[in-house]
């Protein structure tokens, strides 16, 4: 059984793998100042140094894919239920997009806004994300059927099966260096979104037991995920260096093609965690309420960080910029949390006493 946190039926490791992909998420967002930052370094060593932190900030969609595999393929959900869903975050997606497209042009066009949209391009780099979750969303009848009838050994041959088509994907380089196409790569990576995590996650929250993981399983965990981290940042830094450039377009070309291992690796380490601790339960309801506000930062980080990224480089004139861009990530988050929290308490508080 997992460790629920009784007050709210909530998984506070789901919880905890929200609130770090959010920071992950954050920082993927900060451009030169703190994820391609090391794009900008001169240095071969620290260029490579600073190339792992980004690497690892790709697991936070995986992470946040399998947590929702996690605690929704095991519902049991009318199809009007789903279709209600669909329908809300369809909805954010347009007001969140209509934001955006009203803060970065000068006049609005309807037509502009409904092409931009149905081209997935909208001024807010993030909202890809909304949209493959609402693919996700809409085939959750399919996907349920599926991942409730599948077996031990057909989740394992998924995994296999994924693993081997990842790795077929960099050997591309190795064989053919800069003349390899990508686009398998990119078609594993989409597919991954919508089919291959949110079935690992319900797999490894429902059947898969954490007993199994013993000190020596997590260390060994650790170093596949490091292995793989590694490779990536090598082929990263080989290829664009082989094409003489650091454009974000050619640097992030195999950044997902391992990003699997680290994600399951800390899905698995961080559920072990708390089922095996008995955590404070003033530590859970501070967790379960910091989850609850991680949509809106997801939907508003590429705003905040526009309007107040300026800190982090008048911080970074004293102790530099990649430092000071990790200590806005993480301050940004913490109190936007806490204003969005004393925010609600007081709505409800003003709630409760006009019924009165």
């Amino acid at each position: 059984m997992s460790y629920v946190y009784k007050e709210n039926n909530r998984k506070i490791y789901i919880d905890f793998l929200k609130i770090f992909s959010i920071l992950l998420v954050f920082f993927n967002h900060t451009g030169e100042c703190g994820f391609w930052y090391f794009a900008t370094e001169s240095d071969s060593v620290l260029k490579f140094l600073y190339m792992i932190p980004s690497v690892i900030c790709k697991i936070a969609v995986p992470l946040f894919l399998m947590s929702s595999g996690a605690v929704l393929l095991g519902k049991n959900e009318k199809i009007k239920d789903v279709c209600v869903r669909v329908f809300k975050y369809a909805i954010v997606l347009l007001v969140v997009s209509g934001i955006y497209f009203l803060l970065s042009n000068s006049s609005f066009s309807i037509s502009d806004f409904v092409k931009r949209i149905y081209e997935f391009n909208v001024s807010n780099d993030s909202l890809w994300f909304l949209y493959f979750y609402i693919f996700f969303l809409i085939g959750l009848p399919f996907l349920r059927r599926l991942a409730q009838s599948m077996t031990n050994n057909d989740y394992k041959y998924l995994f296999g099966i994924f693993t081997i088509i990842n790795v077929l994907s960099i050997m591309g380089f190795i064989f053919w260096k800069e003349d390899v196409e990508i686009y398998a790569i990119e078609a594993v990576f989409y597919m991954s979104l919508i089919f291959f995590y949110p079935l690992l996650g319900y797999y490894l929250d429902s059947k898969f037991s954490v007993d199994k993981i013993n000190k020596k399983i997590v260390i060994g965990l650790v170093l596949v995920s490091l292995s793989a981290i590694l490779i990536t940042c090598s082929i990263m830094y080989f290829r664009n260096s082989m094409l003489g450039t650091w454009s974000e377009t050619t640097g992030q070309e195999y950044i997902n093609s391992l990003i699997f291992i680290p994600s399951v690796a800390t899905f698995l380490i961080t559920k072990s965690f708390f089922e095996k601790h008995k955590i404070n339960l003033t530590l859970k309801k501070i967790i379960y309420y910091m989850a609850q506000n991680v949509f809106i930062l997801y939907l508003l980080n590429q705003l905040l960080w526009n309007n107040t990224g300026v800190l982090a480089r008048i911080l970074g004139e004293h102790i530099g910029i990649y430092g000071a861009t990790w200590i806005w990530c993480i301050f940004a988050i913490l109190f936007f949390m806490t204003y969005v929290h004393r925010r609600r308490d007081c709505a409800l508080i003003i709630v409760k006493k006009y019924n009165e």
